[in-house]
């Protein structure tokens, strides 16, 4: 056991000093020498220089002195000698500061890359659709009180019930809507439109069927009305409304609605 020692000692005495301060490079990478020096016969500017080196060129990097400040390089001829790491390119296939590692593995670095990638990424890169952010409460049932004013009757002042039911969309709503009138025994039905303006405002047309008995004797004609309103919160409804009743025999109207929307 001794004798095996004493040899290793002698063995690493009579190496030479620049075999034993580097570390060989499994996989000898392609670098470019980045500004023109000398080649040098040990990792040291004190050794004998071997050559000149110019800007540009390409040699392969056969291993790392220690402290990774010097590379041993080899030219295309088979010649090698130890030149200035930080006068090559090495930093820039490293990734980073010099190092001692290895260069990384053309494969291993895609995956990476790809890795960065898939990270900057958003969760969903399909954009969203926009929500419908119209008001909930244009769809379901209306109950209120309307108005009218009659211009060419004798009793030109007379009041409805209304019951209304609509189905919304983002910026309408459609539906019918029944009145009931007490004063002149009106019944009406009507066929309902009803706009969104923004902001709670909207416009509204309807069209529909009358029925009107004064002294026993009943008149049927058409109804047509276009109405102005708007939301109070979430559930009143206020609105100015014009229509024109009939043809032949037509009146007309102008009245104002209070609604409950639920």
């Amino acid at each position: 056991m001794k004798k095996l020692i004493c040899l290793a000692l002698l063995f690493l005495l009579i190496l030479p000093s620049s075999v034993q301060a580097m570390r060989r490079l499994k996989s000898p990478p392609v670098v470019e020498i980045t500004r023109s020096g000398r080649l040098f016969t040990k990792p040291s500017s004190k050794a004998k220089v071997l050559a000149d080196v110019d800007s540009g060129t390409l040699v392969l990097g056969r291993a790392l002195s220690v402290r990774g400040g010097w590379m041993l390089i080899e030219d295309e001829g088979g010649s090698q000698g130890w030149y200035p790491a930080k006068w090559t390119n090495w930093d820039e296939i490293m990734g980073g500061p010099k190092s001692l590692k290895e260069p990384p593995n053309p494969i291993q670095s895609l995956i990476r890359k790809e890795d960065r990638y898939a990270k900057q990424l958003p969760a969903n890169t399909e954009k969203e659709k926009p929500k419908d952010t119209g008001p909930s409460f244009l769809n379901g049932f209306e109950m209120g009180i309307n108005g009218q004013y009659y211009f060419t009757a004798d009793k030109p002042g007379v009041f409805e019930l209304e019951l209304n039911y609509l189905e919304k969309n983002k910026k309408e709503a459609m539906g019918a809507s029944l009145q009931w009138g007490l004063s002149k025994n009106i019944i009406g039905f009507s066929v309902v439109r009803r706009f969104m303006w923004g902001g709670g405002l909207f416009r509204e047309l309807d069209f529909g069927y009358k029925k009107r008995s004064n002294l026993g004797e009943a008149t049927h004609s058409s109804s047509l009305g276009y109405a102005l309103g708007f939301y109070v919160g979430s559930s009143i409804i206020l609105s100015l409304r014009g229509g024109l009743i009939g043809f032949s025999d037509s009146q007309w109207t102008l009245g104002g609605r209070v609604l409950w929307a639920f």
